[in-house]
C-alpha cells in the first residue's frame, strides 16, 4: 500500500519512538506519538514539496491536530 507523505512521517516517527524505547515492534503507542508529533508542525517544517502537496499535508495534519482554545 502506498502511503501519503504524512503517513510516511508518522511511520518514521513511530519507528524512532519504538527504537528509543528499545522495542522490536512498533506498537499503537508509537503510532500515537507519531500522530502527536505531526499535529505540532506544518508541511513547510517537514518537507520541501510543492505548494499543492504542502496544502494536502497541512489538511492531513489538521485532521489530527487538537483545536486551539481561543
Amino acid at each position: 500500500m502506498e502511503q501519503s507523505l504524512s503517513m510516511q512521517f508518522v511511520t518514521m516517527r513511530a519507528e524512532a519512538e519504538a527504537k528509543a524505547a528499545h522495542s522490536k515492534e512498533i506498537g499503537v503507542e508509537h503510532i500515537f506519538l507519531g500522530l502527536l508529533k505531526i499535529a505540532e508542525v506544518t508541511a513547510e517544517q517537514l518537507f520541501n514539496v510543492p505548494e499543492f502537496i504542502a496544502k494536502q499535508i497541512d489538511e492531513d495534519i489538521n485532521k489530527v491536530a487538537v483545536p486551539s482554545k481561543s
